[in-house]
């Protein structure tokens, strides 16, 4: 084997010729083999070092959730080839591309309020919480379909953890929603097009049933591409104010882990 090995040499980007290794010594008690590279290779291993990822095993093995680990190590050999030109690093990918990467189920595909609140939140508050990282996104769009996700990567120092703290403790819309509402309720009240604040999404929760407003969710979505429809935030308000006001007892905000 050692001398099929020997046998095949490789064409440096120079045009030299060398063997993969200078040296092949049978380990006759170990079954192996002990090599030594050949000295020409070692800008070429140091490169492929640079350019793939070390990760930290303590991080992988922390993480909840097995989209957490993979999105980590795609970002981390991403910050480690820009690291040296900027403070925060951009990412962007395609979502059909990290849906395929990652092999995520088909529902991922179908609806991105489902790949946001699945996939990214939950992998990047993991992330933001036991890695060296901070990462924040913002999302691309063709016409009306998020086509990219642009990741923002920096590595904090000691005196920005106060603020990331900050940052982390802030709740937004999503943190509102109960987790077992239905896709097309999430979609409608995180739309871009209904365009609700934070508190309001929160006082709509805290004052409503949760099947009610799943009724007015249905209602805005039977009307979603009527031409004659002026503002769907409208119809929203609209419909949300003809609920009457009761206390409900929704299951308590957030998202279980995958």
């Amino acid at each position: 084997m050692s001398l099929s090995i020997m046998s095949k040499p490789i064409v440096l980007p120079d045009r030299t010729v060398v063997n993969w290794f200078s040296a092949i010594k049978p380990l006759e008690k170990e079954a192996g083999l002990e090599v030594r590279f050949d000295k020409a290779l070692k800008p070429y291993l140091i490169q492929l070092k640079e350019r793939y990822t070390t990760a930290e095993l303590e991080h992988l093995l922390t993480f909840k959730s097995k989209y957490s680990g993979r999105l980590y190590l795609l970002l981390k050999s991403e910050y480690g080839l820009q690291e040296n030109h900027k403070v925060i690093v951009p990412a962007t990918f395609e979502v059909d591309d990290i849906i395929n990467r990652f092999s995520m189920p088909d529902t991922y595909k179908r609806r991105y309020s489902h790949f946001k609140e699945s996939f990214l939140h939950k992998s990047l508050e993991e992330i933001n919480t036991l890695t060296e990282f901070f990462v924040t996104y913002d999302v691309i769009k063709a016409g009306r379909k998020v086509w990219k996700i642009q990741f923002l990567i920096t590595k904090p120092s000691k005196t920005t953890n106060e603020q990331i703290d900050k940052i982390l403790n802030t709740k937004t819309k999503d943190d509102f929603i109960p987790f077992e509402a239905s896709d097309r309720l999430k979609e409608i009240v995180l739309s871009d097009e209904v365009d609700l604040d934070t508190n309001y999404v929160k006082h709509i929760f805290e004052h409503y049933l949760l099947r009610d407003i799943e009724n007015v969710c249905d209602t805005v979505w039977q009307s979603w591409d009527n031409a004659k429809l002026m503002s769907k935030k409208a119809l929203f308000l609209g419909e949300i104010k003809k609920l009457n006001k009761k206390k409900t007892e929704n299951h308590t905000f957030g998202f279980d882990e995958i």
